[in-house]
């Protein structure tokens, strides 16, 4: 059994090196030319308009999305088996937080809640699988419905911010049609 704890904890950890602050260049050099055969249709991005690659590695989905020059959002999931999701397992998550801790420390998100309401919230947080951890400089690992392990900067809201104004500065290309006017409040008619 330790042994087989042992070859997980090294598979995962040899996946989980497209890490947060590394370039799309060291991330091609590990996996290989990115794959947009791996992103759905309706997969939401992983930050507006930054630049996003997946890649393949040994049976995982690895999302990455890169805002001035480096990895600020990377998502771990498995590569769905018949068109069904595939679970993490325990193992593979601690192995990929592993991984992306480098010499900083993971301390797992406890449920802050008035008695009578942490019961609910704690059944939520069972029944959807969710948990939430925050590295000592800041940064995120949020897992979901027991098959995504998603992990973000610390610094990002402000790639959020700076990335929209940007994208906000950029003069429209010809043809391209105006944003939609957000319509005002509602009046009923009377």
């Amino acid at each position: 059994m330790k042994l087989f704890m042992l070859l997980v904890i090294c598979f995962v950890t040899s996946i989980a090196s497209a890490r947060i602050g590394e370039t799309a260049g060291q991330s091609q050099l590990r996996y290989g030319q990115p794959r947009e055969d791996l992103t759905a249709p309706s997969d939401s991005p992983l930050l507006a308009h930054a630049i996003e690659r997946c890649y393949e590695y040994k049976g995982f989905r690895v999302r990455a999305a890169f805002a001035g020059g480096t990895c600020v959002v990377i998502e771990y999931a498995k590569i769905p088996e018949d068109g069904q999701p595939k679970q993490l397992s325990e193992d593979e998550i601690k192995a990929i937080l592993e991984a992306e801790k480098g010499t900083l420390k993971w301390k797992e998100e406890k449920i802050k809640a008035p008695p009578g309401v942490a019961d609910i919230a704690k059944g939520i947080k069972a029944a959807l699988k969710l948990n939430k951890w925050e590295r000592t400089d800041g940064a995120t690992a949020e897992f979901a419905l027991g098959i995504v392990l998603k992990i973000s900067a610390h610094n990002l809201e402000q790639w959020e911010k700076r990335l929209a104004r940007d994208a906000a500065k950029q003069p429209k290309k010809p043809g391209q049609p105006a944003a939609p006017k957000k319509p005002g409040p509602a009046v009923p008619k009377f």
